[in-house]
Formats: structure tokens, sequence, C-alpha cells
């Protein structure tokens, strides 16, 4: 069982964006791609694994670290709801969320 955990791990593919949300305020994020056959489970540990690195690093900001995972995907994603919603605050969470995903690696 360990080691499928490892072998997964390695194989986790991670992409960082801006994506425009729902109401058209820009939403820095991470989006986490597991293998094919990744159990829903596998997917959100890595997705909240990594969800928890972004607050450490957040601890002086404002904006929320928010986890969405849909069932079934193979996929899930980490975004930052900004409090500013201003493009310095975006530019931010962006270098930020580049800066833990190098980490992950």
């Amino acid at each position: 069982m360990a080691q499928t955990h490892v072998q997964r791990e390695a194989e986790t593919r991670t992409s960082v964006t801006l994506v425009i949300g729902r109401y058209g305020i820009p939403e820095p994020q991470i989006e986490v791609t597991l293998p094919k056959g990744a159990h829903y489970r596998q997917v959100r540990a890595a997705v909240h694994a990594l969800a928890a690195k972004v607050e450490e690093a957040s601890e002086r900001e404002a904006w929320c670290v928010t986890v969405d995972v849909p069932t079934g995907e193979g996929k899930g994603r980490v975004y930052l709801e900004l409090a500013r919603n201003d493009k310095g605050e975006a530019e931010r969470g962006l270098a930020l969320l580049a800066e833990v995903t190098k980490e992950k690696a």
C-alpha cells in the first residue's frame, strides 16, 4: 500500500494559473491532477496537503485558502479567494503558489 502511495505522489502533476471565478474575480490556483485510477481520497489528501503548505506560507496575507475536489475526476484545486481583489494581491498569490509547488517537487 505504501509503495502505491509513493508512486502516485511521484506522478502527481500541478499547474499554477490565474482563473476568473464565478463573479469575475481573479482566483490564483494550483490545479492538482493524479494518475488515472487514483482514489477520490488520494486526490483529496494531495489537495489538502498542498492547501496546508499554502496556509503556512500565507501568514501575512488576508486571502482565504480554499479547496475544490470534484468527485471522480482525479483532480482538484487549491485556490485563493482574494481579500483586496487587486492586481498586486493576485500577483503575490501566483508567486506564492508557484513557490509552494516547487517545494513539493
